[in-house]
């Protein structure tokens, strides 16, 4: 039998076909072991869109097995989870893309099987070995003060070290599914120098992402706004201070007032207990204040921590000098615009009679600033 067929059946025929093939090329696996104590536990796979969940399938464990299978549009993350709180609950993230994905679920977890996962996996391995370091350094307490700064010189290395590992390798798989979907998490840890030396090596697609347009629309918008704060805060200089209450280490209720111009200068030191940066900047101001204390310098520094106790502990383990005062409100009672910073640490000097004559002040810059006032 003769079969005839049209060109428009033809040109459907291929593209069902082609559609076929592409949706078998997009198939994944997921083949996952877990403790034998899950069997006939669920286990949930969930996909997610940015933040959104737009997927979820159910596996049930067996014989400290389970499996998953589908179809993805596109590589995307996802997260595997088995128990509830308040029990033990067992959960991994991974990349879904096409191929045989070995997982295991536990305690201890692990992914591979196809080419992003296995990549995916050296980086939490990586990133494991430093949060291991930062935790077991930060679990260190000193008493000699000499040695809480090395202490303190050693975390920040390894915290600026396991920054560049991440700035890596972001910018190394920036082209693919996982280092795109890495980028857009990190980006509230990026400054802009590194944010910009990240794109540097992008290619079009990644240009094209409508998220990373909006992030490099909301860079420039942000370095408007760094320009306009500059040029506000070099209208501070030779300006009033701004009076605040805020809190002392035993719990009263004081003003900046009580202690401005009670010395010949005053450094006011913003800072905050969850940040590795001002950690650094220790050394320069316990320096200064065995300096130029009795030549007439006063210290106050001013926490942002939100967290009372987080606060008084940072400053019990660093053994800060000077006049301890926090901000419990995290900056959120105006002091940072009062004083035109965003971000700590931020330093600034006031003058016996209140007015502020240096500020953004960091490292060498505080050494030689002081020494200009005190040594000339």
């Amino acid at each position: 039998m003769l079969l005839v067929m049209n060109k428009n059946y033809i040109v459907i025929l291929l593209l069902f076909l082609g559609l076929t093939a592409s949706a078998v090329n997009r198939k994944y696996i997921i083949q996952g072991v877990s403790p034998l104590k899950l069997n006939g536990k669920p286990v949930m796979l969930f996909q997610f869109k940015g933040e959104k969940v737009v997927k979820i399938d159910t596996s049930f464990v067996k014989k400290g097995k389970f499996y998953f299978n589908g179809t993805v549009d596109y590589d995307r993350f996802a997260m595997v989870s088995c128990g509830n709180y308040p029990d033990s609950v067992f959960s991994v993230r991974l990349m879904l893309e096409p191929g045989s994905i070995l997982l295991q679920l536990g305690k201890k977890t692990d992914i591979g099987g196809t080419p992003l996962n296995e990549v995916y996996q050296t980086y939490l391995n990586e990133c494991k070995v430093y949060e291991d370091s930062l935790k077991k350094l930060g679990a260190i307490v000193e008493y000699d003060s000499l040695k809480q700064i090395e202490l303190s010189k050693k975390y920040l290395k390894t915290w600026e070290k396991s920054r560049y590992f991440e700035h890596d390798f972001i910018k190394e798989n920036l082209n693919n599914p996982l280092g795109l979907i890495l980028l857009k998490e990190a980006f509230v840890r990026l400054n802009e120098d590194v944010f910009k030396s990240i794109m540097e090596v992008a290619d079009s697609s990644v240009m094209a992402d409508p998220e990373i347009k909006y992030l490099i629309g909301w860079t420039a918008y942000q370095n408007e706004m760094e320009r306009q704060r500059q040029e506000v805060q070099g209208l501070l200089i030779q300006t009033k201070y701004t009076d605040f209450k805020l809190l002392t280490l035993h719990g009263d209720t004081v003003r900046l007032s009580n202690f401005i111009g009670k010395s010949t200068y005053t450094l006011i030191y913003f800072w905050a207990s969850w940040c590795a940066p001002c950690v650094n900047e220790l050394p320069y101001i316990k320096e200064a204040y065995g300096k130029y204390k009795e030549k007439g310098l006063d210290i106050i520094s001013i926490s942002l921590d939100g967290v009372k106790l987080d606060w008084r502990n940072a400053v019990r383990k660093l053994k800060s000098t000077g006049i301890q005062l926090c901000d419990l409100k995290a900056g959120q009672s105006g002091i940072k615009e009062a004083y035109s910073f965003r971000g700590i640490p931020q330093i600034i000097v006031i003058n016996q009679d209140g007015y502020i004559i240096a500020q953004n002040l960091r490292g060498e810059w505080v050494r030689s600033y002081l020494k200009g006032l005190f040594e000339k």
